[in-house]
């Protein structure tokens, strides 16, 4: 028989390619066309049974999945030997081939590891390990781990010599197979431990979170340099604030020597630039040597507030050596401020290797999506072009602080855009047409354990139905509908009906209508909730015992007013 293997394998057939505009794609199979007075031939004959086996393949592949459909369970043949049973059952590998074991099939595990690669009777070269519980390796055999897969053959049969008229006449030696007859062949191979996981909407969002990123955590150091740029234009944007008061002095530096972090270290030095700004060259001196002595050694774990360290040691710095030394004899007046001055005034600190810094950050940030986009395109082709010509100059504060903005929102949409690419199911790949069916251990030449829960279930309506309580739930139905007076609880379809209120808007708007009490008793409080709710409604009795009364003095006025007007 000719096997047809096409672009997507497994002989399925088919192949990619460019087309015109406008013009109707090839499809993938191609159905033959019979009609009167044709001249069959092998080739269109084969044709059929290609095209049917394919679609038939392409189904069990891509809408049930490969794995045990039922059956195919794995025993022990015999206790403290080395056979083991297959009892019969239907599987598919992942090219879609129906595998069906119609009968007990008796394994020699000996013969099966002669079977495998450079092996000679029990000997073999995957790992030993020692079983649990079996004390010294070196004492006991070595438990060995195999796995027991079964797969797809296909045999030739039943020899057929061509017509004697035709022209492609032979000897009998020239005699074609008119059948091909479907199998199955067991084999053992060595169990891996740890295999590769199959695709699954976990583990393709689980991917989301760290594709394109370094392990220093480039989103939260792009956010960051955003935040830093914006300081930078916001700082420059306002006056700096008059001299400080005692008070406030006094309270940035006991915070400061309660805490040597970040934050504090630029409020003090903010201060001391104002107090130098103002012209109080003394105290201004004072306040930025104890910044600059005491916050040298601090280390930064963060890489951009390690920036942001050299950036405020380096304003402190260079404005303590032009403050000029106190004279007695005249006035003390500012010193002529630069921007970087009145950035650190404003509590933000600013050199030239900080924006250099960011420069780089936000750079790297933009070659990590393109690179990204680039092996993986996307959906936003907008942003494709935006960071493509996107350049990121230091030298402009506003400018620096775009271009971080368009790279983290960039980056954002990216990360959205890939959870909702993982929500599309992969066509699955067929790199192993083998099924595995349990894990064999050997000791020696002897079978000591058989596991087939390795076995991987292909998910069908047979399987859903024996996983969940349809019969139940079956059952529930025919009494509720048939039965006049169902005499047991139905607690399925009770399940059903709460899931079903729960979803719906109906649903939803029924439970707000439930009365007050009954929603109050289904309501969990914790016990100074419950406190509370006893209390209120202990005086809402009082207050109803006291209407009452108040009632029942009103009708006793009424009444002597009427007899007096009666008299």
């Amino acid at each position: 028989m000719k096997r047809r293997d096409g672009g997507c394998g497994c002989g399925c057939g088919g192949g990619c390619g460019e087309r015109q505009p406008g013009a109707t794609a090839a499809g993938t199979f191609t159905r033959p066309r019979f009609f009167a007075g044709q001249l069959l031939t092998e080739e269109d004959l084969e044709a059929l049974g290609d095209y049917l086996t394919a679609k038939n393949r392409l189904h069990n592949r891509y809408l049930v999945g490969a794995g045990v459909v039922c059956g195919l369970e794995v025993l022990c043949a015999d206790a403290g030997g080395s056979r083991i049973r297959v009892r019969p059952g239907y599987a598919l590998d992942c090219c879609g081939n129906d595998i069906v074991v119609g009968c007990d099939e008796t394994l020699d595990v000996t013969a099966l590891l002669a079977d495998l690669p450079h092996v000679g009777g029990c000997v073999e070269p995957c790992p030993a390990e020692p079983e649990p519980g079996k004390g010294d390796a070196g004492k006991e055999p070595l438990a060995r781990r195999y796995e027991l897969v079964v797969e797809y053959t296909e045999t030739p049969g039943r020899l057929v010599a061509p017509y004697a008229g035709s022209e492609e006449q032979g000897s009998s030696a020239d005699c074609e197979p008119s059948r091909v007859s479907e199998g199955y062949r067991f084999a053992l191979r060595c169990r891996c431990r740890g295999e590769k996981e199959r695709p699954s909407l976990w583990t393709a969002l689980a991917a989301c979170e760290t594709a394109g990123l370094d392990a220093a955590g480039l989103e939260a150091r792009l956010r960051a340099a955003g935040d830093a740029a914006q300081q930078l234009t916001s700082g420059a944007a306002r006056s700096p604030d008059g001299a400080p008061a005692e008070k406030e002095i006094e309270e940035a530096r006991r915070e400061f020597d309660a805490e040597k972090k970040l934050p504090q270290a630029v409020r003090l030095a903010s201060i001391g630039a104002r107090l130098a700004l103002a012209g109080d060259r003394t105290a201004a001196r004072d306040v930025l040597t104890q910044v600059e002595d005491t916050f040298t050694g601090q280390e930064q774990q963060d890489p951009i507030a390690a920036i942001l360290k050299a950036a405020l040691l380096e304003q402190v710095s260079s404005l303590r050596r032009r403050i000029p030394p106190p004279k007695p004899t005249t006035d003390e007046a500012g010193i002529a401020p630069t921007t970087a001055d009145r950035l650190l005034a404003n509590g933000v600190p600013a050199s030239e290797e900080m924006r250099e810094k960011l420069r780089e950050i936000v750079a790297e940030g933009r070659d990590v999506l393109l690179t990204r986009r680039a092996g993986q395109p996307g959906t936003r082709c907008q942003d494709d072009t935006r960071l493509a010509r996107l350049t990121v100059d230091r030298r402009d504060d506003r400018a620096l602080q775009a271009a971080a903005e368009l790279v983290l929102a960039a980056f954002g949409r990216s990360a959205r855009e890939c959870a909702c690419a993982a929500a599309n199911p992969p066509c699955p790949s067929c790199t192993d047409t083998a099924v595995p069916l349990a894990e064999i251990v050997v000791e020696g030449c002897e079978v000591v354990r058989v596991c087939d829960s390795i076995r991987r279930h292909a998910v069908t309506g047979s399987t859903l139905g024996y996983w969940l309580p349809m019969d139940l739930l079956h059952d529930e139905i025919v009494q509720a509908c048939c039965d006049d007076a169902p005499g047991r609880k139905l607690p399925l379809l009770s399940v059903l009906n709460n899931v079903r209120k729960s979803l719906t808007p109906s649903g939803r708007t029924q439970e707000k209508s439930v009365e007050p009490q009954k929603q109050l008793a289904r309501t969990r409080l914790n016990p100074r909730q419950a406190q509370q709710i006893k209390k209120i409604a202990g005086e809402a009795e009082n207050l109803k015992g006291e209407l009452a009364q108040l009632q029942t003095e009103l009708s006793r006025l009424v009444e002597s007013l009427n007899a007096g007007d009666r008299s």
